[in-house]
């Protein structure tokens, strides 16, 4: 199915898909995969399919290209020198096939792992309702998705790169990707404490990691499809459609199946990134067919 894209992508332009990867951290499972594993990218008939990853972190800017030919200075500190940033941005849009972005990601881990207040839950708009248990304080649904909206329109860097992106051409071959379900609490509780984003929150308030409470699974699950609606939104936006993460990588609890986790708190692995990668190449077939 892949290679079939690939195939009617280069008889329409004699040459090979030219992916670019926009994001920050979370699309480096992405890149180990392609890495990992270079037949992801195997045409099949011989000729190559290049994929580029663009890395806008608010620290600065990295390119990683798929050809020698094509490494090129890219602007290292990106939202001082926005002419620079423009230009160069450019040309990467120009010779794209298609364009994928995953804009931050990691808001579950900053805002929904350590509990600081009473237990809490959200209702999804699917679910029934009914009197949440004594002592459950139910946070509204929209004060969730507000709080998400947040952390991108608040985002100097975004605002910065999606005057960019959004504006035509590049517009036309935008997709738009969404972070991994969130790590179980297990898988959380085992590395919270190497992690310095974590230490210095729990020293701010007060807390020792090694027995603070852990926002529960079923709401931090409840919370990613908050999540999920707010990047298909930002999608809609923009007139272009979201690619799901794969649905193999959730287990029955709505987190992230073991097989995926990584290292840290917030991030899956690379075998998450090949399930990925495959599913953007499908997705971008059928969008073609």
């Amino acid at each position: 199915m892949v290679n079939q894209f690939i195939a009617r992508t280069q008889s329409r332009d004699s040459g090979s898909l030219r992916l670019l990867v926009i994001g920050q951290s979370h699309i480096r499972c992405l890149h180990h995969a392609v890495l990992q594993h270079p037949s992801l990218l195997d045409s099949g008939d011989g000729r190559p399919v290049h994929v580029d990853f663009l890395f806008l972190a608010h620290s600065g800017a990295s390119l990683v290209t798929s050809r020698a030919a094509d490494s090129a200075p890219f602007v290292e500190n990106w939202l001082a020198e926005p002419e620079r940033f423009r230009r160069d941005a450019q040309r990467l849009f120009d010779k794209a096939d298609r364009i994928t972005v995953l804009w931050h990601g990691a808001q579950l881990s900053t805002h929904m792992t350590l509990s600081v207040g009473p237990e809490f839950d959200i209702i999804l708009p699917d679910e029934p309702t009914g009197a949440p248990p004594a002592g459950m304080e139910v946070v509204p649904y929209a004060a969730v998705e507000e709080l998400l909206w947040g952390t991108l329109a608040k985002d100097p860097a975004f605002s910065a790169a999606f005057a960019l992106i959004g504006s035509a051409p590049a517009a036309s071959k935008l997709s738009f990707l969404a972070p991994p379900p969130p790590l179980p609490i297990e898988a959380v509780r085992e590395c919270l404490e190497v992690e310095p984003f974590f230490a210095q929150k729990a020293a701010q308030l007060g807390l020792d990691l090694k027995t603070v409470k852990l926002v529960p699974d079923t709401v931090r699950a409840k919370v990613w499809k908050v999540l999920l609606g707010v990047y298909k939104a930002l999608a809609q936006r923009y007139g272009a459609p979201l690619i799901l993460p794969p649905t193999a990588a959730t287990d029955a609890a709505g987190v992230l199946a073991r097989d995926f986790w990584s290292g840290d708190v917030t991030h899956a692995n690379a075998d998450y990134g090949r399930l990925y990668i495959q599913t953007i190449l499908s997705h971008l077939l059928d969008a073609r067919t």
